[in-house]
């Protein structure tokens, strides 16, 4: 047998808030309210958390029903201590089965993954309509990669230039001073010599 469906299976306070479409603090608000007319598990007092046997979702159904004529609570509580008296009731309470609650859980759980399904489905077209608009764009940003690849190996060749000049350079100073180095005294001598031999030529034209 189905576990959903043994007689001994009680519905939880989300479960109802599905089945009635209201929000758990709905049920639970209600649970209260008519606490006299449902089972001790509908109760929290005791620390345990709310279950709901198949007559507490009758009367449940029933105040729902009335809610929404926006009845007020006193006057259901009236209407439900007549339904209760068997004797005397003049209101009847929903007649609903376990499997009619099942039935209505497993739609409302279909509807929602439904819904999720159809969410899912507008994200992805979403998504799909971003992606062709960018699409362009990843072309160009594609284009200006192998453009800023081809700057950077220009730019990498002309460090490699100028680090070679460089060195070239710096070992035509280091050839220039060793050159002064081992000529510089006879450079200097014969400089010396050129002069002092102007300054005597002129001295002799001046005699």
């Amino acid at each position: 047998m189905n576990p959903q469906f043994e007689e001994d299976r009680n519905f939880t306070t989300p479960e109802l808030a599905q089945y009635f479409d209201q929000s758990p603090q709905t049920i639970r608000s209600w649970s209260d309210e008519f606490a006299q007319f449902l089972s001790s598990y509908a109760s929290s007092r005791d620390g345990r958390n709310r279950t709901y046997k198949i007559e507490d979702i009758r009367i449940l159904k029933f105040i729902a029903g009335q809610r929404r004529k926006d009845m007020a609570f006193e006057l259901i509580r009236e209407l439900l201590r007549d339904a209760v008296n068997k004797d005397v009731a003049t209101v009847n309470l929903p007649d609903i089965t376990r499997e009619d609650v099942e039935t209505r859980l497993e739609i409302a759980e279909y509807s929602m993954q439904e819904f999720q399904m159809q969410l899912l489905l507008d994200e992805l077209a979403d998504q799909s309509r971003e992606l062709e608009r960018l699409r362009p764009l990843d072309k160009e940003a594609t284009k200006l990669k192998i453009l800023l690849e081809e700057r950077e190996r220009q730019i990498n060749d002309l460090k490699l230039r100028v680090r070679e000049l460089g060195e070239k350079i710096e070992a035509m100073q280091q050839e220039i001073l060793d050159a002064v180095r081992r000529e510089g005294n006879a450079y200097y001598r014969g400089r010396y010599d050129a002069v002092m031999e102007t300054l005597n030529d002129k001295d002799d034209n001046t005699k």
